[in-house]
């Protein structure tokens, strides 16, 4: 009787350490994910996630994740007329690499005003990057600009900050970039 009335007073002695163990692995799997904080503004968010490294002719599979609040809406390439297409412009320390937007099948939309292209629902569009000169210690900055709509539209403006061919980086969001590329 004693062991086991030991052995519960230790259990819950040692319980909010587990719990905190399990927090703090959590927190730090994402930290060390090869993807930006989201940035968010009204209706929507945006982040940059990569794969974690170029291959060895120095490009890099990636996804713009677009997160829209319900009922708000973004575009594609060739919207329309009165609103504002993807625009994703990337820098390395070497200098500015060559980004290829890949879209997935977009839908058409009459909103009473107009007709337009491009999703109601969140998206991710799968980039290919192509990085001038790699480093042990590459970074890369998207200067993101997508529109977000609902009555009325927001431009959505980020500089989204990522870190490659980190060691320490062991959980590279490749299931999120795989995903961009097969819609």
């Amino acid at each position: 009787r004693a062991n086991t009335e030991t052995a519960a007073m230790i259990r819950e002695l040692l319980r909010p350490t587990f719990a905190c163990l399990l927090l703090l692995g959590c927190a730090t799997a994402h930290a060390f994910a090869a993807s930006s904080e989201w940035v968010e503004a009204g209706g929507g968010a945006v982040r940059l996630v990569t794969e974690g490294a170029p291959d060895e002719t120095g490009k890099l599979r990636a996804a713009l994740e677009i997160r829209l609040d319900p009922h708000w809406k973004t575009y594609w390439r060739d919207p329309g007329e009165t609103v504002i297409p993807p625009v994703i412009d990337i820098t390395s320390p070497a200098g500015g690499a060559t980004v290829e937007i890949g879209f997935p099948v977009p839908g058409r939309f009459n909103d009473g005003y107009s007709t337009w292209v491009g999703y109601d629902h969140s998206v991710s569009l799968a980039l290919t990057i192509d990085i001038p000169e790699t480093t042990d210690d590459e970074a890369l900055t998207a200067s993101v600009l997508v529109g977000v709509c609902d009555d009325i539209c927001i431009p959505l403006q980020a500089d989204l900050d990522v870190e490659l061919n980190d060691p320490d980086n062991v959980q590279a969001d490749t299931e999120a970039v795989g995903y961009a590329f097969a819609a």
